[in-house]
């Protein structure tokens, strides 16, 4: 009497395939922050400015926070610097929470030629340090996104919090 071989790979029958289709569909939801619930009139164009360190790193945009501090909320969490046009008068003006929520917005619209979100979804969820003397003056927050790679930010994995 032969050998029966069995088949190799999965079976055919999966039974738990409505599982398996709802984690490849899951994607990570970021909650509303602080300044996500203002509502303004105030129309900006945020940038982020390009950091270029001293060393022979590439220059970046942002830098991920991935030590390990206790944060189990929702998202990844990165440091920029944001920068508008006029930004020390606009925050006379307006006040400094009118124009976060302002620069969240703006942060939301960046997409790129096919029309996906190049940042993802942006909360602004803490103010770092305001750096108006510099040129030009700008806000180092710290922002939570959904995307877990975004082109042009770097990933730390310091002690320490670094502000750059």
């Amino acid at each position: 009497m032969p050998k029966v071989k069995k088949k190799r790979g999965r079976p055919k029958s999966r039974p738990n395939h409505e599982v398996y289709a709802e984690i490849k569909n899951r994607k990570k939801k970021i909650k509303p922050g602080f300044w996500s619930n203002i509502d303004t009139d105030l129309a900006v164009e945020a940038k982020l400015i390009k950091n270029i360190p001293d060393f022979y790193f590439p220059s970046y945009l942002g830098k991920y926070i991935t030590y390990d501090d206790g944060y189990k909320e929702d998202g990844y969490r990165a440091l920029v610097k944001i920068t508008t046009k006029d930004l020390k008068v606009l925050l006379y003006e307006h006040g400094i929470d009118e124009v976060l929520a302002a620069c969240e917005k703006s942060l939301n619209l960046y997409k790129n030629k096919k029309g996906k979100k190049i940042l993802g979804d942006v909360v602004i969820y803490d103010i770092v340090q305001e750096k108006l003397s510099d040129n030009p003056p700008c806000l180092v927050c710290t922002i939570k996104t959904n995307r877990k790679r975004i082109p042009k930010f770097m990933g730390i994995s310091n002690e320490k919090l670094q502000v750059f």
